[in-house]
């Protein structure tokens, strides 16, 4: 072999061992990502959504940050990167939820006052007719 070939040779060897390497982002640019993502997270919690899953994962990734093995940072950016797909939808569900709850309340109020005011304006026609109704053979005597 002349010297050129076994550059070459080394040249592919050494692309070829760090094309196959797994990309792991720095734990500077990962511990960014994690509180970017944890304050999208508050604010899905703060439209009503339940966010105790997206937490779990995010505490799950932050540990994975302080192991800081090249597979653990992987894992990491794969757990954030999941609660960023999800806290859209998270927050979204919550906002409908919270709406509903609003909407229910307001029925619920209409219609105890169309109740109060029925009550109200027929309350004591309805009370002494039932009254007569049920005294109607009654006698009444002297003493």
């Amino acid at each position: 072999m002349n010297r050129g070939s076994k550059g070459f040779i080394v040249a592919m060897l050494t692309f070829t061992i760090l094309s196959s390497t797994v990309y792991a982002a720095p734990v500077d640019d990962l511990r960014i990502q994690l509180s970017q993502v944890f304050s999208l997270v508050v604010k899905a919690e703060r439209s009503g959504g339940d966010v105790s899953g997206l937490v779990a994962k995010l505490d799950q990734a932050a540990s994975l940050l302080n192991a800081g093995d090249a597979e653990s940072l992987a894992r990491a950016s794969s757990l954030i990167n999941q609660v960023y797909g999800n806290v859209g939808n998270v927050a979204d569900l919550g906002a409908k939820a919270t709406t509903l709850q609003y909407l229910w309340a307001g029925w619920t109020i209409a219609l105890l006052g169309i109740w109060g005011l029925l009550i109200y304006l027929y309350g004591s026609r309805i009370f002494w007719t039932l009254w007569l109704r049920l005294k109607r053979d009654w006698r009444v005597e002297a003493v």
